[in-house]
């Protein structure tokens, strides 16, 4: 859907508004209902593992973005590239949200002590947070002028979003289980 999406269809074809608007949302769903809270055990490891996972990717994919920028655009046009208005490629702003939710969620996780209250502690947290990231995003968008520092705000006001759709998705994955688990006893 996202090859599709940003490939296949024009940008103003309702196909690709309507694939656009739910693709990322249910990345985020998905991956709530894979995060795997009871394996944390040691917060400071855990964190450090996921963090290693997640962001050497997009790390990697920003550098070897940057060097192809670089070639083609010094190659293109012989300009030097001024390095305020160059950012890490907007295009991979999903890994550092990630991040950021898999962290929000580790925290409620060591507040909370038990998945299913972490979750509904992030889904609250996130409804408070997303109006005043919309209004955010909106500032940014017409007052910031650095690409770096954009881009880094950007990700921020992304986060309450996607962080509702992540804890959605553990929540739910928590419900089915106890669910099932209910469902089995009672047959027994």
């Amino acid at each position: 859907l996202v090859v599709f999406g940003h490939c296949c269809v024009p940008a103003d074809i309702f196909v690709n508004q309507v694939l656009l608007s739910f693709h990322m949302p249910l990345f985020f769903f998905m991956s709530g209902i894979f995060f795997k809270g009871s394996q944390i055990g040691c917060y400071g490891d855990y964190t450090l593992m996921r963090i290693k996972k997640l962001m050497a990717p997009h790390l990697t994919m920003a550098v070897i973005t940057a060097i192809c920028s670089v070639a083609i655009v010094g190659g293109v046009k012989h300009e030097p590239i001024e390095l305020e208005t160059y950012t890490i490629p907007f295009l991979y702003w999903f890994l550092p949200v990630l991040m950021i939710c898999l962290l929000l969620m580790i925290l409620a996780f060591a507040v909370a002590r038990e998945k299913r209250k972490a979750s509904i502690l992030a889904i609250l947290v996130s409804l408070v947070l997303i109006y005043p990231s919309i209004l955010a995003t909106d500032y940014v968008d017409n007052n910031v002028s650095n690409a770096l520092l954009q881009s880094a705000l950007r990700i921020l006001c992304i986060t309450p979003t996607a962080l509702l759709c992540f804890a959605l998705g553990s929540y739910m994955k928590e419900l089915v289980i106890n669910h099932f688990a209910h469902y089995e006893i009672s047959v027994k």
